[in-house]
């Protein structure tokens, strides 16, 4: 229980200590640092929930050849800019130049359509794997304790789409909910499931 000053209450804070930090800014301050992180930091971070053979080298095609936007170095590039969306390309390419000098690794240069085009030849299918085996692992890390009421919560996006009434799509999307009489629209409902 926190000790309250009864006598000087506009003083609680400087007699009696700052009160804990919620999780929420806690988590955010966790955010703010990572947000902050070099590529070499981020991988420390996450690089026991990332599966290293997914980000290995291909054979043949996109990502075969060693440059220096690996499959590797493009990926946390990218992971990177998920964790702050504002971030510009030309500010991941100092990063990679970071990582390289941390490394003695050959700097690139600081043009960053190379990055961009390692980026767009990042497979959907991979980033869709890494995603699937941390949400696994992250899954498999939760204490029973921290459950809700000892189950796992699912989340349902719960999406709605307007459609336009017309002969062509009342043949593809049958009214399955309800017409409306104000606006002669459709109203079509179709749950989306998310992964855990």
């Amino acid at each position: 229980m926190q000790k309250r000053e009864r006598f000087f209450p506009e003083f609680n804070h400087i007699l009696c200590g700052k009160p804990p930090k919620t999780a929420f800014t806690q988590f955010k301050e966790r955010l703010d640092k990572l947000r902050q992180s070099t590529l070499s930091e981020l991988s420390l971070v996450f690089g026991d929930l990332v599966p290293i053979n997914v980000l290995a080298p291909m054979r043949k095609g996109k990502h075969s050849r060693v440059r220096v936007y690996s499959k590797n170095v493009t990926f946390w590039g990218f992971l990177h800019q998920a964790l702050s969306p504002s971030t510009p390309c030309r500010e991941i390419v100092r990063k990679v130049q970071s990582f390289c000098n941390e490394k003695k690794l050959p700097l690139p240069g600081s043009n960053n359509a190379a990055y961009c085009k390692a980026q767009a030849k990042l497979d959907d299918e991979d980033l869709e794997t890494i995603h699937t085996k941390i949400c696994d692992k992250v899954q498999q890390r939760v204490l029973e304790d921290q459950r809700w009421k000892g189950r796992n919560v699912r989340v349902l996006d719960g999406t709605g789409i307007t459609l336009p009434d017309t002969p062509e799509n009342q043949a593809q999307y049958p009214p399955t909910v309800f017409l409306c009489d104000l606006c002669d629209q459709r109203l079509s409902r179709k749950p989306k499931p998310g992964h855990r």
